[in-house]
């Protein structure tokens, strides 16, 4: 990477001037990011954001001030990058790598306050770790995912996304982390020798301290955050022992319960950085820990399309469609939870459609055991109609077809194993996400009177993709 950054003229010094927040993690590390840029944007900055994958559009990978950068800007911009690439004689980069310099490049260019960078895969060996000086680092909630590459445990895959961690940069992490994963996380960070920063009480920790980390977040009572900068290790809480102004209500603009996790770290994360780079008035709230009402204000309108995200149709009033994007054993536990809250909030009156489909190399039925709790009343194995982003014959209809015959197959052992005592469920397979949404909304004429039908859509990010552009063709990401 330090060869091509060379050729494009992109220094170590140009990537400081970018005040990098760097986040990795499992599992809501994208949402996390969305948070603390929209509460860096709102609080004046100019931002930069650097995400993966793309649902429908791969503009959607580099945004500016909260938006998708121009089609014609990013192909302007790839075609530069390209060319001096090409000019400088190097091999052709992997498409990751190339889309990590595109965005660094565009972001110095643009001269943007902040470049808020999600990492790819892990974080010691990501193309994103081209960084040397990130103003903060984060870690989100830690699980087993890409164990191939990661490692084969949470503490393994923790060591690998702490490598992220830089001198002199302050580094977070989500609260609720397992005990080893906070370890490690600890350790690597005090052999760095970083601001390590829990989201647990305001004491601070330092190196003596540190074996007793895993046990006080379990043990601790939450105090507010103090919003001074420190120097030593900060530590901030979750977002339920933080104030609001008088006659307001902290309302978060993604929905699920895990999405507090990441809303926290980001308010941690966000509140550092503009006190490091625009002094203690921008605090993003008081001493007391009450949040200012410009902070309420991007938690409430922080975006992040995919992720626990409800979608009503104006000319289907009898249907709601629920995406996210889980293909992980924790995220898909954290998806049946958000749905499960979602449909009993709505009564008893609601048939419930499960729209499926997992990518190749994951463990199917393992991710079809949560959901297989939800007593669904109809089941719907579906497949892309297509993938975006660089094609390839795994994810071909064809070669799914196979796997989803299996699923179907599979699905009423596991309702037997998960609920003996549960209803059975109308199982099918409907290859194409765009004729899946057709078959569930041909449904609703069999609704009775007053009856709603509740879709989930999960399994895979692809699949959410395909699902909000038959949903919402004419929106733009």
């Amino acid at each position: 990477m330090d060869a091509y950054l060379d050729c494009l003229r992109v220094s170590q010094a140009d990537l400081k001037s970018l005040k990098v927040i760097h986040v990795t993690g499992t599992k809501g590390k994208g949402s996390t990011c969305a948070f603390a840029e929209n509460l860096l944007r709102r609080h004046g900055a100019a931002t930069g954001f650097f995400s993966s994958p793309h649902l429908i559009s791969i503009t959607e990978r580099i945004r500016l001030n909260g938006a998708s950068i121009d089609d014609d800007e990013f192909a302007k911009y790839l075609w530069v990058v390209w060319g001096k690439i090409k000019a400088c004689g190097l091999p052709v980069p992997s498409f990751f790598r190339l889309m990590t310099m595109l965005s660094l490049y565009v972001f110095k260019k643009k001269k943007v306050d902040v470049a808020v960078v999600e990492v790819g895969i892990g974080g010691k060996n990501d193309a994103t770790n081209i960084v040397d000086n990130p103003s903060a680092c984060a870690v989100t909630s830690v699980g087993l995912d890409h164990t191939e590459i990661l490692g084969d445990t949470e503490a393994e895959i923790a060591l690998e996304k702490s490598g992220i961690f830089k001198r002199g940069a302050a580094a977070f992490s989500a609260y609720g982390q397992r005990d080893d994963v906070t370890t490690v996380l600890a350790d690597s960070a005090r052999r760095v020798g970083v601001r390590f920063t829990f989201l647990a009480r305001t004491t601070l920790w330092h190196d003596s301290n540190r074996k007793r980390i895993a046990s006080d977040l379990r043990a601790t009572r939450f105090k507010p955050l103090s919003c001074a900068t420190q120097e030593k290790l900060q530590i901030a809480p979750p977002l339920t022992t933080y104030r609001t102004p008088y006659n307001s209500k902290l309302v978060l603009g993604l929905s699920g319960h895990f999405q507090k996790v990441n809303a926290s770290l980001a308010v941690a994360v966000a509140n550092y950085w503009l006190q490091r780079h625009r002094g203690p008035s921008a605090a993003l709230c008081s001493p007391s820990g009450t949040l200012t009402a410009s902070t309420l204000e991007a938690l409430s309108s922080t975006d992040w399309p995919g992720r626990a995200q409800i979608i009503k149709l104006p000319q289907h009033e009898k249907t709601t469609f629920f995406v996210d994007g889980a293909h992980t054993l924790e995220s898909i536990t954290a998806c049946a939870d958000w749905f499960r809250d979602e449909y009993r909030r709505r009564g008893k009156n609601c048939r419930r459609v499960l729209l499926f489909n997992c990518s190749p190399g994951r463990d199917p039925l393992r991710l079809l055991r949560p959901l297989a709790r939800l007593s669904f009343d109809e089941v719907v194995f579906t497949s892309y109609d297509e993938r975006p982003a660089l094609p390839h014959p795994r994810f071909a209809q064809d070669a799914q077809a196979g796997v989803h015959e299996q699923m179907a197959a599979a699905w009423p052992r596991l309702l037997a194993e998960e609920v003996p005592e549960g209803k059975n469920s109308e199982v099918r397979v409907v290859l194409g996400a765009h004729r899946a949404v057709e078959h569930v909304l041909s449904r609703e004429t069999g609704l009775k009177m007053g009856e709603e039908q509740l879709v989930l859509g999960t399994g895979s990010i692809w699949l959410v993709g395909n699902l909000l552009k038959t949903l919402q063709p004419e929106k733009r990401l």
